[in-house]
């Protein structure tokens, strides 16, 4: 009989092969699983609202089903987790904040719709800091989350819990929402495999100019699995793209060796703005470069992407957000959420509409200038973050500018393109990782590229729920 670390390392391509053969069922990888979070959670602070009875009942289906040789879905068994922003019924709903009641969902947004209709079994929601408007783990509602790989350092954010549980082995695939990098800095930190897909690629609700959903997992395959669910349609998100097929994103095992040979990979290490990049981050980046040419690529370094931080206008972009976001909750509520926040948020009001309207064109301008400057590429790679770590209880590296460390993130929220993360190694016993950006609309390209990657590094990954390895 397999261990419940067994069990917990597998990933969810694995499950469903045990699931096939009948050497695991659902209900044994369903109660290794909420044993995995009674022991971790306590920890790192990732979960609310779990529901252990409905998932072994749901659980038990699926067993059933799978013993009929008919699953209903490819995630049929799967445990998955939600952040807290993605509305699932059964479970409540606080986006972060203290400033909300807690209130069960009434629906169940399109991600969570769709995993449930291919039989995954969500059994938790993920903790996230408020309105999702930090890239930390730390939260008037949930207090601070914490990273499975150093409990003193920060799991990143939004989807601060959901990088942090499937690290600490909790589930093996879960959804994030990612509007300034919040699906992959949670992934770089944690040493997870995490996309932002094209805009509009995943239904979600409501459409958003700059969020996306995405896939979270401890490969690239697996965030493929769950992807190939996502995408699938909801007509009630009018800005969703085409459908497309979602079996190519199943079979990303199948990529071939060969697959970068020929690509024209641009290495992007100066973005001309946010914090500086940690001399060792940058070296990580260009040790995976010589992997990417060594695998046939063609690598050129990216000029500096552009001259002017184009930061003070996002910010009062999303300033706007979070003060609307704010101002919605009953008044008598306001006050519970995160000073931090409450006191960026309430900058805008010193913004006049004039100011929101320039800040708009010249984050349209700067959605130009990357689109040009990365253009003759077909993926660019670069870190996913400036730093390593910062501590579990800060809302950034740098307090007054909580958002500096994600310059290289951010550009591919304003242009819609698809950018993954993966895990390139290590440097004071942390993971580190490497964003691997493509054109819009070729999702499926950047998880391939991803997979390839994996394959080069080689990493042995010492996962936080096995502290026998030692780290690499």
């Amino acid at each position: 009989m397999s261990t419940e670390n067994e069990i917990c390392a597998l990933c969810a391509l694995e499950l469903l092969r045990a699931y096939a053969d009948g050497t695991l069922s659902p209900v044994e990888v369903m109660q290794a699983h909420l044993r995995r979070a009674e022991i971790a959670n306590p920890d790192i602070n990732a979960l609310f609202s779990l529901r252990a009875a409905s998932a072994l009942e749901q659980a038990a289906q699926s067993q059933d089903r799978w013993a009929r040789n008919n699953p209903v879905g490819p995630l049929d068994g799967v445990p998955v987790l939600l952040k807290d922003s993605v509305k699932c019924i059964g479970f409540d709903y606080y986006h972060g904040s203290a400033g909300y009641p807690g209130t069960p969902a009434q629906e169940d947004a399109p991600p969570a719709a769709r995993i449930r209709e291919a039989g995954g079994i969500v059994f938790a929601k993920t903790t996230m800091p408020d309105f999702g408007m930090l890239a930390a783990g730390v939260s008037s509602q949930f207090g601070i989350v914490r990273n499975p790989w150093d409990l003193d350092a920060n799991p990143g954010g939004s989807s601060a819990g959901s990088g942090a549980a499937v690290a600490a082995g909790i589930a093996p695939l879960a959804v994030g929402t990612d509007i300034a990098g919040s699906v992959r800095l949670p992934a770089a930190h944690n040493g997870l495999a995490g996309l932002k897909p094209s805009r509009g690629r995943i239904p979600h609700l409501q459409p958003s100019p700059l969020r996306a959903a995405g896939p979270m997992a401890r490969t690239s395959a697996d965030a493929g699995l769950l992807m190939s669910v996502l995408i699938r349609p909801d007509a009630r998100d009018y800005e969703s793209l085409p459908v497309i097929d979602e079996t190519p994103f199943r079979q990303l095992s199948d990529t071939p060796d060969d697959f970068l040979r020929g690509k024209r990979i641009g290495l992007m290490l100066d973005m001309g703005f946010g914090r500086a990049l940690d001399d060792r981050v940058r070296d990580k980046a260009i040790a995976a470069a010589s992997l990417f040419e060594a695998a046939g690529a063609i690598v050129e370094p990216v000029p500096r992407v552009v001259d002017a931080d184009p930061m003070p206008f996002l910010y009062l972009f999303l300033q706007s957000r979070a003060h609307f976001e704010l101002m919605s909750l009953a008044e008598s509520r306001r006050d519970l959420a995160l000073p931090h926040l409450i006191e960026w948020s309430r900058r805008v009001e010193r913004a006049s509409a004039p100011d929101l309207s320039r800040a708009l064109y010249a984050l349209e301008d700067f959605k130009a200038r990357v689109t040009s400057v990365l253009a003759p590429y077909d993926f660019v790679i670069s870190p996913a973050m400036t730093e390593i770590r910062f501590a579990a209880d800060a809302v950034g590296p740098d307090s007054e500018d909580h958002f500096g460390h994600c310059s290289f993130a951010i550009p591919f929220n304003q242009t819609g393109a698809p950018a993954h993360v993966v895990c390139c190694g290590f440097l004071d016993a942390m993971p580190v990782g490497l964003q691997i950006a493509g054109r819009r609309f070729d999702d499926l390209g950047v998880l391939r590229a991803g997979v390839v990657f994996e394959r080069l590094v080689a990493l042995d990954m010492p996962w936080p729920y096995d502290r026998s390895t030692v780290h690499a």
